[in-house]
């Protein structure tokens, strides 16, 4: 309980310190006494009160956690998979793309090497981060819409996420631009090393195939589903956290632990 290492820290207790928290995600923080599962749901008790929503928090039952965790699992793995087709689809065209490059010429390989530039003649990120972006746009958009209507309906909240808020707007182009450029800076790195490797060994081109497909097979059976649950994981929790803004009525949040 927070109040009790609170209390080890000579700390006064905060009001939210006796709930036990459970490692899942963010929700709205309440009493988890006193109140049934069947009130989580607004009454007219809860219209507006000078001027402002009452709200009443759900009770954080054991049986309301659980069915937090399982739909939260659920939903993620879902959401997931979506973001992990995009990514083995947009990481399939690079892998054409650099072999169809590696066919044209090694000496013009062996001379990037000599000259550095390995990443401008074969695998150029700046080349590909407008189109990742363009295409995974609207499938981020939809997991935060997706969440946020979840999010609302889990603790009658009552309201809408509003995509187009600008918060949401401006955390969707930041964490998209952030995405295209780390995936596909990293991408490079993995192709470097190889190239440089198989040039100063005098490899043939089909032996410096044999290099790009073992790069791009590690991009599609460990780094997709790695890079997809990071995605939907972010976005999950920012849509969470901004239907909880947007509802007006949530003041406070906890980490169930």
């Amino acid at each position: 309980l927070i109040n009790e290492a609170r209390k080890e820290l000579s700390l006064e207790p905060v009001p939210w310190g006796d709930t036990f928290w459970i490692p899942i995600m963010l929700v709205p923080a309440g009493d988890s006494t006193g109140r049934s599962e069947e009130a989580m749901a607004p009454t007219s008790a809860d219209l507006a009160l000078n001027g402002r929503k009452k709200w009443h928090s759900p009770a954080l039952t054991d049986a309301f956690l659980d069915r937090i965790v399982e739909g939260h699992g659920k939903a993620h793995t879902t959401l997931s998979r979506r973001f992990l087709d995009l990514q083995k689809l947009l990481f399939e065209r690079q892998r054409v793309d650099v072999l169809r490059r590696v066919r044209s010429s090694v000496k013009g390989l062996k001379e990037a090497v000599e000259t550095k530039d390995i990443i401008g003649s074969l695998f150029d990120p700046a080349e590909w981060q407008a189109g990742w972006i363009t295409e995974a746009h609207p499938l981020l958009r939809a997991i935060l819409v997706a969440t946020g209507r979840s999010q609302a309906a889990t603790f009658g909240l009552g309201v809408r996420l509003d995509p187009d808020a600008e918060s949401i707007v401006q955390w969707l182009n930041d964490r998209l631009a952030l995405w295209a450029n780390a995936v596909n800076t990293e991408t490079a790195q993995l192709l470097m090393v190889e190239i440089i490797e198989a040039v100063n060994l005098g490899e043939s081109i089909p032996q410096i195939q044999q290099r790009v497909e073992k790069v791009f097979k590690f991009n599609d059976i460990v780094r997709s589903e790695r890079i997809a649950r990071t995605e939907t994981q972010s976005a999950v929790n920012h849509a969470a956290l901004e239907t909880y803004v947007q509802s007006g009525v949530v003041e406070q949040k906890m980490w169930l632990t």
